[in-house]
Parts: C-alpha cells; structure tokens; sequence
C-alpha cells in the first residue's frame, strides 16, 4: 500500500525505526526528484534528503552495514545505503516561490 507523504503522522515515521530505508521508500507513493547525502562532518555519512515535488524527506541510518561511514571521496551508492535501517524520519514542506 502506498502513502502520500502528505498523510504520515509522527506515529507512522515512528513505526519505520530500525526498518531498512527501502521500505519507506518504496511505500511512498510519490517519486523523489533529486537526493543529496547528508554528511555531517563532511565525508561521514548520517543520511540522505530525498526531494519530493511539495516536500523533502531525511532519513537519518542507525546502521553502516552495506556502506561505508566515511569515505574522504563523498562517493556512497544510493543502493547499498537503502540497505540501512531507519534511525529517524523527517518530513518537511518545501516551500516555493513563484
């Protein structure tokens, strides 16, 4: 069953923790548009923001077990990491101007 992002409650997020990061993907039913890994320092890696038409959603990992946690070359492939388990879940609104 798919989800619009505009009806997951806090409780829904909750439910994807220790969950691999595939899952809430592919349960989405919207598709992402772009994602930029999120690093924090640079080079360590703690997540992805994934860019959707009116939102964007950071999915923090609790687990490293098919990625490396730092790679000096920032060069992580998106399929290994939606291996990960799901530390938190985040969903914004993006707000545009026209």
């Amino acid at each position: 069953m798919s989800n619009s992002l505009s009806d997951y409650t806090n409780e829904d997020l909750e439910s994807y923790r220790g969950k691999e990061v595939s899952e809430f993907i592919d349960n989405v039913s919207e598709n992402y548009n772009d994602f930029y890994f999120i690093q924090e320092p640079p080079g360590k890696i703690q997540g992805v923001t994934f860019y959707y038409d009116k939102y964007k959603v950071l999915i923090y990992i609790s687990t490293r077990n098919y990625i490396k946690s730092f790679d000096i070359n920032m060069s992580w492939n998106l399929t290994d990491f939606m291996n990960e388990e799901i530390e938190r879940i985040i969903i914004q609104n993006v707000v545009t101007t026209k």
